[in-house]
């Protein structure tokens, strides 16, 4: 599956890329869901610049506004 994975923290974006990344199992309480749209908004853009009030810290997968079709749910 792809993602939109931030490597590295930077301004211009740089360190954030379309990649190829295993397709995740969910656990307990989460579900599996096959994106048909995603939007990358605003608070995405400053978390892959670190400007945001959540810090994930690289790698992640960036994208919080998706929509799609629940394939798995527990």
């Amino acid at each position: 599956m792809q993602a939109l994975v931030v490597s590295e923290l930077a301004a211009d974006y740089g360190g954030t890329a379309l990649c190829e990344v295993p397709t995740p199992q969910p656990a307990a309480g989460e579900a599996l869901v096959r994106v048909k749209a995603a939007a990358i908004n605003f608070p995405d853009l400053l978390m892959t610049r670190g400007e945001y009030q959540f810090k994930p810290q690289p790698p992640f997968t960036s994208g919080l506004e998706f929509a799609g079709e629940v394939l798995e749910a527990d």
